[in-house]
Parts: structure tokens; C-alpha cells; sequence
């Protein structure tokens, strides 16, 4: 009795060498036009790239041996890489989008799921819709800059300096902006956690392949 061979994908290792492909590009891309929009908005191109983390290498080197615990704190709070612009009148930073091991993370995940979307095309509206709000959530709630014209001595979330910059801005004739970031700032850290929960949750769900809670009518809508 004959045997039918399996079938093999032979377009599996072009696709993943695809994919892998345009999942870097992707990456590249949203750091640059993070970049970009940060360079624009602040006026002054950027000009520098600082590694704070390979700086510190062999000092956490000896931290990892003696105390893994606190090299592995201390590696999560210094950035791998810095885009800025620095002045060479003074040589020191006006600004900085600084990106630490999280925030390359979620910018890899956000960059490798866009990828999938592409390899891997989906028929449903609404997985698309969750896909690009998750990850603007995602994305922002792990962003860090600085503005040393504006109000930071150091990097600080881009919405807290977003809302600071409004309150300190002496054009600005709303004087209720520093009244509300007042009452805001103590909040600023659970807003953070809310978007990521909410940023990660959209995420997920842009990869179930069917929507369980909605009813019926609504669901007919947003296939």
C-alpha cells in the first residue's frame, strides 16, 4: 500500500526570512519617525547618539557577579541608546528621546506583530483597529524624552513633559494648565499603567481570530 508524502512548505523559510526582514525595517522606522516628530516639534535637528548602557559595561560586569539582582535594576534603568541634539556652542544636550531596554522591547514586539499582519493578512477590521491602538498605547506609555529648554534636567515620560511644558510655557495665557497638571502629576504614574494594561490587552486581542463579547449586530459591523 503506497504512501502519499507529507507536504512541506517550501515558502516557509521565505516568508520568515521576510518577515524578519520587514519586521527590522519596521523597527527602523518607528524610531525614526519618533525621532522625526520629537526633532520637529523642539525645532533643532538631532546631531548625537549617546550608548549610556555599553558605557557601563564593565561596571555592571562586576555588579552581575556580586549582585545579579541589583545589576539587573541597574541595566533596566539605563538607556541603551540616546538620539539628542547637541549644540557646538556648548556641547551640551537640548534634547534626548531616550531608549531603554522596555522601550526597545515594545518597540520590537509592536514591529515584529506589524510584520505578522503583513505575512499573514487577516480579514477582520476590528484586529486591525485593536493592532494600531494597542500599540500607539503601548508605544507612548513607554516613551522617555527631554527638554532641557523647556523644563528637564533628566528624561521623564513624554506625557509628563508634555503637560509640564504646557504649564511652564510663558506664552501661554491659560493659567488653568498649571492648575491641572497640579492635580494630574500625583496620577501621571497610574495613567502609565492603565495605558500599558490597555495597550497590551488591545494587542492581544488583535490576535484572537473572533470576537467573543460583542453581540451579534456589532459584530457583523466590524467584520
Amino acid at each position: 500500500m503506497s504512501t502519499i508524502p507529507a507536504r512541506t512548505n517550501r515558502n516557509a523559510p521565505v516568508t520568515l526570512w521576510y518577515g524578519l526582514r520587514l519586521a527590522v525595517g519596521i523597527f527602523v522606522s518607528l524610531l525614526a519617525i519618533e525621532t522625526t516628530l520629537l526633532a520637529v516639534c523642539v525645532g533643532h535637528a538631532p546631531n548625537a547618539i549617546s550608548l549610556p548602557l555599553f558605557e557601563q559595561l564593565p561596571l555592571l560586569a562586576t555588579l552581575w557577579g556580586s549582585n545579579p539582582a541589583a545589576a539587573l535594576s541597574v541595566t533596566a534603568q539605563q538607556a541603551v541608546f540616546v538620539v539628542q541634539h547637541r549644540p557646538t556652542a556648548t556641547g551640551l544636550p537640548t534634547w534626548g528621546i531616550y531608549y531603554y531596554p522596555l522601550t526597545l522591547a515594545v518597540h520590537l514586539l509592536i514591529a515584529f506583530m506589524a510584520s505578522s499582519y503583513f505575512t499573514r493578512p487577516i480579514n477582520r477590521r476590528w484586529q486591525i483597529h485593536a493592532f494600531v491602538y494597542g500599540a500607539a498605547l503601548l508605544g507612548v506609555s513607554v516613551s522617555y524624552v527631554r527638554l532641557a529648554s523647556c523644563c528637564t534636567v533628566g528624561p521623564r515620560w513624554v506625557l509628563d513633559v508634555l503637560l509640564l511644558s504646557q504649564a511652564l510655557d510663558p506664552m501661554s495665557t491659560l493659567l488653568a494648565w498649571q492648575h491641572l497638571y497640579t492635580q494630574i502629576e500625583p496620577l501621571l504614574p497610574w495613567i502609565q499603567v492603565v495605558m500599558v494594561t490597555s495597550g497590551a490587552m488591545l494587542l492581544y486581542a488583535s490576535r484572537r481570530e473572533h470576537v467573543v463579547s460583542l453581540p451579534p449586530a456589532a459584530r457583523r459591523h466590524a467584520d
